[in-house]
């Protein structure tokens, strides 16, 4: 085909734009986002009071006296690589040491008896008020992909089948009775598809999810909890340089491959095509404080969207 280039002035014009058009994420508006969201500056940092909402300590929340920071921690958010480093500074454990391995293969062991935020800690150590707190977020879709094939295909520390009995029970409709039936259980678990497993959490409370789906605004609790820091993930190794130049400089530390690689958009985005736009919007329901103060877009067709770097 020939190319026109008479009411041009001579120059060919560029082509059309297809696709969507995505916006930018910008990374600095995040604490922006959050005051408009809260509609309020509720910030407190009382950990006493925040704790107190929880009636066991809440995994979550970790901190250091010394290093004064306190980590507000969201599953499937490189949370290993920085209870990697909490541990290497308490215990002087060497990278790549077996015994850091081995504390690594259990790390809630090993923060529960050093770093819960719980009751105690909080009315002993006031400084706590005053500390570093700093979190990290993801876009909703790509965790949600993420904890499924982590934690649902590959049923990774969830030895009791309990979020599969959920699936089965609230997706595929079985009857208690079908769900306690261990051997058909375990049969069902190695199909269950993405879409059954948004199912789950389109049926449920998202107060009632497992924390490696909660929505991070749940964990963060951002209205209650002033923060110094937000990373992003799609932004890992500059929001990990950050935490650890801040925090733990002190430690040599190696960032492992898989969190440097982020999950394949292109696989993602294949996912969710496949899932009833109305089921979708269902899921989006329940994570749509996390896409609004992250400034994530809810297209499908945006996820890996580019980021404005944060001032």
């Amino acid at each position: 085909a020939v190319v026109s280039t008479q009411s041009t002035g001579g120059q060919v014009p560029p082509p059309a734009p297809t696709g969507p058009q995505c916006p930018v994420v910008d990374m600095a508006s995040v604490y922006a986002r959050i005051a408009r969201n809260c509609q309020s500056e509720k910030y407190k940092n009382n950990w006493s009071e925040l704790v107190a909402m929880y009636d066991i300590p809440p995994k979550h929340l970790l901190y250091d006296v010394d290093r004064n920071y306190v980590w507000v921690t969201v599953p499937k958010i490189a949370s290993s690589n920085i209870k990697r480093l909490i541990i290497q500074s308490k215990s002087g454990f060497a990278p790549g040491s077996p015994e850091l391995t081995a504390a690594m293969k259990e790390p809630h062991e090993f923060l529960a008896k050093c770093c819960l935020v719980t009751k105690e800690v909080a009315a002993e150590f006031y400084s706590l008020q005053r500390a570093y707190t700093f979190a990290f977020i993801r876009n909703p879709w790509t965790r949600l992909y993420s904890a499924y094939h982590d934690k649902i295909l590959t049923f990774k520390s969830f030895d009791d089948y309990y979020n599969i009995r959920k699936i089965l029970f609230v997706a595929r409709e079985w009857t208690w009775e079908q769900v306690k039936q261990d051997d058909k259980v375990k049969q069902a678990a190695q199909d269950i598809t993405f879409s059954e497993f948004l199912t789950m959490l389109a049926k449920t409370d998202a107060e009632n999810f497992n924390d490696h789906w909660k929505p991070w605004f749940l964990l963060t609790d951002p209205c209650m909890i002033h923060y110094d820091y937000i990373g992003y993930l799609e932004d890992f190794e500059n929001s990990f340089k950050q935490v650890h130049e801040r925090v733990f400089g002190d430690i040599q530390v190696q960032v492992e491959p898989r969190y440097t690689n982020s999950t394949l958009v292109n696989d993602v985005i294949a996912a969710y095509k496949s899932v009833p736009q109305s089921l979708l919007d269902s899921v989006y329901s329940k994570y749509e404080d996390d896409f609004k103060i992250g400034g994530y877009s809810r297209d499908i067709n945006c996820i890996g969207q580019e980021l404005a770097v944060a001032g």
